[in-house]
């Protein structure tokens, strides 16, 4: 069997294929989820295989696209790349469905209702439930726009949820359809299920900051923290269960780097809020010793990107706030934020004003900020060309915050 496979390989008449190959619409959608989604290369890959599959039209009838259980602990970016992923396919991150399953714990087990609705004649029975078609299709009408014809449905923190919850889903994950409470039938063939959970995230991290038997975490504990949360699941769901889902992805803890990446994903963000609503519209450098230090203050194995964010909104954005509050940034400034060597974040701007119409990226967009200037605005300057025109003390290209391209966010 072996040499006939062989020699039909090497006969000329056959022409080698290489399946790893993505077609454009999943490169795409791999590069959006990379540039968003530090340091979960698994979990990325295993929603484009799937969405690979439902846009070849090869996915199994009566079964929902995929459904997948994202295991780790928290801020590693389970729910964000649910976010994300509506965002891209959806085209909007609200039309995701987000069950968060903390409602529905064994104390609130009548709150099922909400999901369900409730049977004719006992009250409530005229709200429409979460899990509707009605709801579920709300976002139906704007997505067949762009040729979408599908739901993305969350359930968060799964493992707080009750024994009814989890009775529901198994309906929903093996033939992907629910009945309500008005005996009507919510289809879910053409639906996303991601679940997250943060089970056995305590006993691995525990693992994490021990090590195993004097061995770094980094040698030997990626594996085990695995076999930890994999043990935790199967202790909490029942086998029928997890014998629908897909797939178990298990999230990395993050690591110093990418949390550097999302350092710099999280200033982009506040930029981009600085351009979008503030009345006064100014640009941000962040001097290599200031970023250091937020990524000092910030990286915690623990609460993962959370940390960071909450680090930006602090040392960074409390302060530019008071600095609007009380006049000191005008529209048009070059904001500078430094460390000195008293421990402490810094704030500075040109003495002389940028006078021009300064441009700004802003998802791959220029932007036009206008600022009264004598020569008058300057239509049509480039990115580079306005910060070639800046005084020598002025920012340089590479110490902006910007969106990166290529979805390495390297500022450093």
């Amino acid at each position: 069997m072996g040499e006939e496979r062989e020699r039909a390989v090497m006969s000329p008449e056959l022409l080698p294929l290489d399946p790893t190959i993505l077609g454009e619409k999943a490169e795409a959608l791999k590069a959006k989820l990379e540039s968003r989604i530090v340091g979960q290369q698994e979990a990325i890959q295993e929603v484009v295989s799937a969405l690979t599959v439902y846009w070849s039209g090869l996915a199994t009838p009566n079964r929902p696209i995929v459904c997948l259980l994202f295991a780790g602990s928290t801020g590693v970016g389970k729910t964000e790349l649910c976010r994300v992923l509506a965002e891209y396919v959806l085209g909007d991150a609200k039309r995701l469905t987000l069950i968060a399953c903390s409602e529905y714990t064994n104390t609130q087990r009548h709150f099922i209702s909400k999901l369900v609705g409730s049977p004719p004649s006992y009250v409530g029975a005229s709200v429409e439930p979460l899990l509707g078609t009605d709801t579920l299709n709300k976002w139906r009408e704007k997505s067949e726009r762009q040729g979408v014809n599908t739901h993305i449905v969350c359930f968060d923190e799964v493992e707080k949820s009750c024994e009814e919850l989890h009775m529901l889903l198994l309906g929903i994950l093996d033939s992907g359809t629910l009945t309500c409470g008005d005996n009507s039938v919510t289809d879910f063939t053409k639906s996303i299920i991601i679940m997250t959970t943060n089970m056995g995230a305590r006993d691995a991290a525990a693992l994490t900051e021990k090590g195993v038997l004097g061995f770094s975490v980094t040698e030997t504990g990626s594996a085990d923290t695995e076999k930890i949360i994999l043990a935790a699941g199967k202790a909490l769901f029942s086998p029928e269960f997890l014998n629908r889902l897909d797939k178990t992805v298990v999230f990395k803890p993050l690591t110093r780097e990418s949390v550097k990446r999302i350092l710099c994903i999280e200033l982009g963000k506040f930029q981009k809020r600085v351009i979008a609503s503030s009345a006064e519209k100014f640009l941000i450098s962040i001097t290599p010793e200031a970023r250091e230090e937020l990524l000092n203050i910030g990286f915690s194995e623990k609460f993962g990107g959370r940390e960071i964010r909450r680090t930006v909104d602090v040392h960074i954005a409390q302060p530019i706030a008071r600095l609007l509050a009380s006049g000191q940034l005008e529209h048009g400034d070059v904001l500078f934020v430094g460390f000195d060597t008293d421990s402490s974040f810094t704030f500075c701007k040109e003495v002389q004003q940028v006078k021009t119409d300064a441009p700004v990226q802003i998802d791959f967009e220029i932007v036009t900020i206008p600022v009264q200037s004598e020569p008058g605005p300057r239509q049509g300057m480039s990115f580079d060309e306005w910060f070639a025109s800046l005084p020598e003390a002025s920012i340089k290209e590479s110490e902006s915050i910007q969106d990166c391209p290529d979805g390495s966010c390297d500022l450093s």
